[in-house]
This record gives structure tokens, C-alpha cells and sequence, in this order.
């Protein structure tokens, strides 16, 4: 019985790998750069993110498959997931049941703007709800069974389930590593009410408390974060100064940034008279309270 139970299962493996993909080639400022994306992977979801993937290849090595997610209310972007693409491996419904993935804004000088403008645009996008059904789920969770269960019984130890496989296939193109950014504020800003720059970062730091919801993983833990603001309120960029050392933390920090996002224009009474700032917040977590300073 046990042994068909595992060929069974081995069966339904079989026929999760099979994933019917329909590649459309982007364009790109890059000549030598052949981009392609997966129309048939492309998701969306009720927070206007998108999911879908991609492959790429430079001509000079091997073919490449990206899982992205895409931001178009904030316009940003994250890699889940970098593989070498094969198609006995390409597995988009696998990797997006689970999408942790740190999010940084789009700049239009990277490939991967390309992708992101594409699919933003709502061209053949696909909703939840067609993609993940139940009979897929099912069929991913019976994969997952049996994968653990091989692993037991040929003695191994089965390792607990990450949130993200960042660390074993971390993308090996700089543009992908290193997605850079300049984001121009997409809505009307608020006048402050702040009578200098000091009280205009008080009250920012009001606003970032109030949208910032830090997991229990952090508890007891502190993170300075720099964000760059220009002179009429727009978000052009942050920066860790020191990380809490907790992933989930960190993310929660910089979402409460984007939820904040775009920010008052700078008080009248500005001595700096600069088109940018660089504004420093605290992030203290302790057990029973949270502020940003």
C-alpha cells in the first residue's frame, strides 16, 4: 500500500512539472540582451501587485528564469526567485504560493523596467482566481508531502520551509541584484503644518509610527533607516543605516515608509533651501511598545 501511495504521488509530481508556459519576447535598451516573458504566469492581485516570470540570456550563458513581483501603486519591484531555466524545473504556481520577497522602486535605466512597464499596463493579466485553484493547490501540497516524506525515509532531516530561497539563488546580473531607483510621487502632496524642519520630523515620525505594523519576530529589536525626500514631498529612496536584524522587521519598516509615502511638502521656513533631504528615523521595537524618533 505504501508503495502505491508513492507512485501515486510520484505521478501527480509528474504532472505538476509540466507547466504550460507562453513566452513573449520584450524589448529592451539592451541589444544584446534577449528578455522573455511568460504571459500565461502573469497574476494580479487585489493590492494592484503582479506576479509573473521571466527568462533572459546575454547569448554568452546559459538561459536564466526570474520570479518577479511588480508594485504599480508604489511602481516597485522584487526578485523571488533566480534560477538557470529548464523546463523539467520552471515551476511559477510553485514558487508564487509563498512570494516573501524585499521590494525596492523601479528605475527606467534597468532591464527589468522593461518587464515591470509591460506588465503594469494590464496586457493579457490574469486574476487569482483563474490561476490558483483548488486542484492545483491540492496537487502542490501532495508534492510537498511527498517530498518530506522521501526525505524521511531515506534518514535525512527535513529542513524547515523558508519564506524565500534568497540565499541559495541569489541573482547573479547586477541589475537584478542591485535594482536601483528613483521614484516620483504619483499623487498630490499635503502642505505641512510644520513651522521649521524639526517639527516637520516630528510629525513624520508620528505618521510612520501609526503605519508601521512590526511582526512579533522583532520584538526588542532597533533599526535606523534614511529616507530621502525631496522639497515637495516625494519619495526618492531610503536607505538602512542599521538593519533590526530581522528580515520580516526590516519589511515592515519599509512598508510603513511606503504607506506614508508620498510625504508633506518641506515647511516654508526651510534654511536648507535643498531640493533633497536626507532624514534619519529610529525604529525601536520594544516588547510592550513601538516608536520611530
Amino acid at each position: 500500500m505504501k508503495k502505491k501511495i508513492l507512485v501515486l504521488l510520484a505521478f501527480m509530481m509528474s504532472m505538476v512539472s509540466a507547466q504550460a508556459a507562453d513566452w513573449q519576447f520584450v524589448e529592451t535598451n539592451n541589444p544584446n540582451l534577449s528578455l522573455y516573458i511568460d504571459l500565461d504566469s502573469i497574476k494580479k492581485t487585489d493590492n494592484q501587485e503582479y506576479l509573473y516570470a521571466i527568462k533572459f540570456t546575454d547569448g554568452k550563458t546559459p538561459e536564466r528564469v526570474a520570479y518577479i513581483r511588480s508594485d504599480a501603486s508604489m511602481n516597485y519591484i522584487g526578485v523571488i526567485y533566480v534560477n538557470d531555466y529548464s523546463d523539467d524545473t520552471y515551476r511559477p504556481k510553485a514558487v508564487f504560493a509563498n512570494p516573501r520577497v524585499f521590494m525596492k522602486p523601479v528605475t527606467e535605466d534597468s532591464f527589468l523596467a522593461s518587464v515591470h512597464n509591460f506588465v503594469i499596463s494590464g496586457t493579457n493579466v490574469q486574476s487569482d482566481e483563474k490561476i490558483a485553484s483548488n486542484e492545483v493547490q491540492e496537487i502542490e501540497q501532495a508534492e510537498q508531502d511527498f517530498n518530506e516524506k522521501a526525505a524521511v525515509d531515506k534518514g535525512e532531516e527535513v529542513a524547515e520551509q523558508k519564506p524565500a530561497l534568497r540565499e541559495n539563488a541569489a541573482p547573479s546580473e547586477d541589475e537584478i541584484k542591485n535594482v536601483a531607483y528613483v521614484v516620483q510621487p504619483s499623487v498630490q502632496q499635503r502642505e505641512s503644518t510644520a513651522q521649521n524642519l524639526k517639527e516637520y520630523v516630528s510629525q513624520l515620525g508620528c505618521e510612520l509610527n501609526e503605519n508601521w505594523n512590526p511582526p512579533k519576530s522583532g520584538k526588542n529589536s532597533q533599526a535606523i533607516i534614511i529616507i530621502t525626500i525631496g522639497k515637495d514631498g516625494g519619495f526618492y529612496g531610503y536607505d538602512f543605516a542599521k538593519s533590526s536584524g530581522d528580515e520580516p522587521t526590516d519589511r515592515s519598516i519599509l512598508s510603513a515608509v511606503q504607506k506614508t509615502a508620498p510625504f508633506a511638502k518641506f515647511p516654508k521656513v526651510n534654511n536648507k533651501n535643498a531640493d533633497k533631504l536626507k532624514f534619519q528615523f529610529v525604529f525601536d521595537y520594544q516588547k510592550f511598545k513601538k516608536s520611530v524618533e
